[in-house]
């Protein structure tokens, strides 16, 4: 007798199909997929994937104070 019930097969969930990439990171050596719900840094409309990222694309650099 075939299976009658209907829950035993369902619609497919949408978690076991792979995230597609919104943006990427904006500094130009990296360039890594950016993901809905991943954390991000934004500078005006950029989007980095690390705040090193960031900085480094601005042009900062880490020194010691009194230098």
């Amino acid at each position: 007798m075939p299976n009658l019930d209907r829950f035993a097969t369902g619609l497919p969930d949408p978690q076991d199909q792979p995230q597609q990439p919104i943006d990427e990171c904006m500094l130009d050596s990296c360039q890594r997929p950016i993901y809905p719900g991943q954390i991000v840094w934004k500078h005006g409309c950029d989007t980095y994937c690390s705040l090193q990222h960031l900085a480094e694309d601005l042009g900062a650099s880490q020194i010691s104070a009194g230098e």
